[in-house]
């Protein structure tokens, strides 16, 4: 499943699973996007999870959805953070895309700052692999 890379459109898929009106991951297809990114971030694989170097383990069960986009590949999770990593660089990010508990108590994704520097990272991450890809 492919998601657009936009943090509504993120938030928009963490609640659909929130919610169960999502269908699962199809990890077949993940660990396929995945191949690019085996080696240069150090991918490991567990029977019901994998661990990436930098990140820690990612059990499966966690995962709500992820999008390849050119040079990226990104894993949005139930706790609301979203992982990039770039194909080009050992370079990633995690963004958080939404809070549970926050979005339990007030029906609210991210605070209207938190939102803001949501979108900020995003930008940032998509200028630098622009400039990676067609500059450097």
């Amino acid at each position: 499943m492919e998601l657009p890379l936009s943090i509504s459109n993120l938030q928009e898929q963490w609640l659909l699973s929130f919610l169960k009106k999502l269908d699962p991951v199809n990890i077949a297809e993940l660990f396929w996007q995945l191949r690019p990114y085996v080696v240069l971030h150090h991918v490991e694989f567990k029977e019901s999870s994998f661990s990436f170097l930098s990140v820690g383990s990612i059990n499966f069960v966690d995962i709500v959805g992820f999008v390849r986009e050119e040079d990226t590949l990104g894993i949005l999770l139930k706790n609301g953070r979203f992982y990039l990593f770039s194909a080009a660089s050992m370079d990633r990010q995690c963004i958080s895309v939404c809070d549970p508990e926050f979005y339990k108590q007030t029906g609210r994704l991210l605070s209207g700052w938190s939102s803001f520097v949501a979108k900020q990272q995003l930008l940032w991450w998509k200028i630098k692999e622009y400039l990676r890809r067609n500059i450097l």
